[in-house]
């Protein structure tokens, strides 16, 4: 038995809804290549833009975009 069903319970304690994320910043969390493809199979994430990521179910507003870039710590100037 695999133990994706604890790390699905830790993606939704590290990851918001409504914040998008990177693979860097979801492998600093400790998830793999493997596993974040998984969980873009399974519904546990989407990829609203290529390279990015959230947990399904918010709509995405300019307000959770900007938290998302300042959080991974890009540059951002509103």
């Amino acid at each position: 038995m695999t133990n994706k069903p604890q790390k699905t319970e830790n993606l939704s304690n590290v990851l918001p809804r409504g914040q998008l994320v990177n693979r860097v910043w979801l492998n600093k969390r400790g998830f793999t290549r493997p596993d974040i493809d998984y969980y873009l199979r399974a519904g546990h994430l989407n990829a609203p833009v290529r390279g990015f990521y959230q947990r399904p179910g918010l709509v995405l507003k300019w307000q959770s975009i900007a938290y998302s870039l300042q959080e991974m710590h890009y540059r951002l100037h509103i």
